[in-house]
């Protein structure tokens, strides 16, 4: 069994406003997570294991900012997607296998 916690603070992380040094505010981002990973074997003839995860993500990045966690854009269609018409974020094995490579 595996249990973490951790955390990351920045002062002054995002910002809001208009831009100007009169009219821009500054936001700290404070990000902290606690998980806990299990993994015990079922039936070692088989070679078969439980395994379970769970974990909590605390994400403040500031006043009113709106972040997506994930590899794709959710508002981004499958046609699109399958089309190659797409603005990936990451790149790895599952996604190569949806669309080709870049």
């Amino acid at each position: 069994m595996n249990l973490e916690g951790g955390f990351i603070t920045q002062k002054n992380a995002t910002w809001t406003g208009d831009g100007t040094a009169a009219g821009t505010q500054y936001h700290d981002m404070n990000l902290w997570s606690v998980a806990l990973f299990y993994d015990a074997p079922l039936n070692t003839e088989k070679g078969t294991a439980f395994n379970a995860y769970a974990g909590y993500f605390h994400t403040d990045y500031g006043q009113g900012y709106l972040r997506y966690n994930g590899i794709m854009n959710p508002a981004t269609e499958l046609p699109r997607l399958l089309a190659g018409r797409h603005q990936p974020t990451v790149r790895g094995t599952l996604f190569q296998c949806l669309v080709p490579a870049m």
